[in-house]
């Protein structure tokens, strides 16, 4: 049964262990919503990376870049008491949007904030067990802790994960 529900906004991330939480991310377009869990342990993570990389920024915010986020996550994650071994991840998001954003095409941005979360993960030795990337809709993400299920919705589907 969920009890407490926590949105996470743009560049933002929450970690957890009470199987009672969901977790959610609305409105993914380009950005990326990653998922991390170790089942065992019933410890989660949901980052809503919103750029590829923090190279020449000032990092106020971890959650808002893949190659800060995935790390930040992983610390927090062993600090609750969950084995990186076991940890595996979800990745949903990275649309190829029409317009621009932070100064480049954003349809670029979508495939680089998957490409750069995938690095990420591979660095840090994590799994990726599923993902929903790519194409042109937005997506909302519903993460429940207690099951470890991720809940997908876009314009025209319904994903389980």
């Amino acid at each position: 049964m969920i009890k407490t529900e926590t949105v996470v906004g743009l560049g933002d991330m929450r970690v957890s262990a009470d199987p009672e939480e969901e977790i959610i991310c609305y409105g993914l377009g380009s950005c990326v919503g990653v998922a991390l869990f170790d089942r065992t342990t019933g410890i989660a993570a949901l980052a809503h990376v919103v750029l590829p990389d923090s190279s020449d920024r000032a990092v106020t915010k971890p959650g808002r870049f893949a190659d800060t986020a995935v790390p930040d996550m992983l610390r927090q994650m062993k600090e609750l008491g969950a084995d990186l071994n076991r940890t595996t991840a979800r990745l949903v998001g990275g649309a190829q949007l029409a317009g621009v954003a932070s100064g480049r095409p954003a349809f670029s941005i979508g495939p680089e904030n998957v490409e750069a979360t995938k690095t990420a993960l591979t660095r840090a030795g994590v799994r990726i067990q599923a993902s929903d990337t790519g194409g042109g809709d937005g997506r909302t993400v519903h993460f429940r802790i207690g099951s470890g299920e991720l809940e997908i919705h876009s314009k025209d589907k319904h994903t389980l994960l």
